[in-house]
């Protein structure tokens, strides 16, 4: 009986997927000398060491992920260049009965190359951030974004802080690198300078429904146009925006979005300068500023594959009411009530025939 048991013992072989190479068998002893407890102390003690040798594998694996080594940010460079050429003179530039503000203009004749640096990376298991870093023709370093963003917040709320790119609008939202033509449309020149970001906080909430329904809200501190910074408080700009989006089968979608902005402007300058015999200066702009946008989106790619052909066709519309005074410091200097309303939309449609050619 003896016999037969001990075989069946020193044929157990202790292993784990990590040392799938080790094995310990014990040593042959004499059937006529071993007993019960001998049998049992030897058994034991093979337990011991293996569970020492998993715990110092499991302990060098720990160290060896250590968050020390864990950051590994996903960069991009984004080289953007182009040619353009005008009949008039682009310093003098003006899109009439519009304050132009931001970087609303014309670029200069010629050959001009841009460069665009984006760094992401998940902080840890609750944060993701984000920086991008653009650098113009004219060499200026620009930051234009650096957020941080919650990911585990719950109950679909996510909650965003620094700066970007406001939800204002469908195209505000994206880099223009990724727009479709090479200039802002003439509604975004007006009504957004181009683009609007700003440094602030964002939180939106995605609700549980079948089809896209996404609520937020912003606070900004309203530095760039069409805001201006307020000493008093700080936060000078306010947004609020809903989306909504669906598929129509699995190869059309849509999505469609309204937004309010309202912001408190201070000494906001025009581009314009009047001169009269004596000096010249810039007008000025003090009151409030309330903006509606609405935007639709339709999106055609056969079986939901945008790499061989797609078609989108996009559409918004900006409605932007002004209230306030102006200052005009040409001597004698005067200020006027003003009281001004600016409207305009885009309709642009492209359509990819074959990868990476769109008309």
């Amino acid at each position: 009986m003896y016999k037969s048991f001990f075989a069946t013992v020193t044929g157990v072989v202790f292993s784990s997927m990590a040392f799938s190479s080790m094995v310990w068998a014990a040593e042959p002893v004499s059937t006529q000398n071993l007993n019960q407890q001998d049998l049992t102390q030897e058994i034991d003690a093979l337990k011991t060491e293996y569970d020492q040798r998993l715990r110092a594998l499991e302990q060098q694996a720990t160290t060896s992920s250590s968050p020390k080594n864990a950051f590994n940010p996903a960069l991009s460079v984004v080289l953007d260049g182009a040619y353009s050429y005008y009949q008039h003179d682009p310093q003098n530039y003006i899109l009439s009965g519009f304050p132009l503000g931001g970087e609303a203009g014309l670029d200069n004749n010629g050959a001009s190359l841009g460069a665009e640096l984006t760094a992401s990376a998940n902080i840890d298991d609750k944060f993701t951030g984000q920086m991008t870093v653009s650098v113009s023709s004219d060499n200026d370093v620009a930051l234009e974004e650096a957020w941080f963003e919650t990911i585990a917040l719950g109950d679909g709320l996510t909650l965003r802080g620094g700066r970007f790119f406001s939800a204002v609008g469908y195209m505000n939202q994206q880099h223009d690198h990724v727009w479709s033509f090479g200039d802002a449309p003439l509604v975004y020149a007006a009504i957004w300078g181009n683009q609007y970001a700003d440094d602030g906080i964002r939180l939106s909430w995605l609700a549980p429904t079948d089809i896209f329904l996404e609520l937020g809200t912003e606070i900004f501190a309203g530095g760039n146009f069409p805001s201006t910074h307020n000493s008093a408080t700080g936060l000078n700009a306010r947004v609020i925006y809903l989306n909504a989006g669906n598929d129509i089968d699995d190869s059309n979608s849509w999505q469609s979005g309204i937004s309010y902005y309202s912001a408190n402007v201070h000494d906001r300058e025009s581009q314009e300068v009047i001169t009269s015999s004596l000096q010249s200066g810039t007008p000025t702009f003090s009151g409030d500023s309330h903006t509606i946008g609405a935007s639709f989106v339709y999106k055609w790619a056969p079986h939901g594959n945008r790499l061989a052909n797609a078609f989108t066709l996009q559409s918004e519309y900006f409605f932007r009411r002004e209230n306030g005074d102006i200052n005009i410091p040409v001597l004698p200097a005067e200020t006027s009530s003003y009281r001004g309303i600016q409207q305009g939309y885009y309709i642009q449609a492209v359509y990819q025939f074959v990868p990476q050619w769109h008309i």
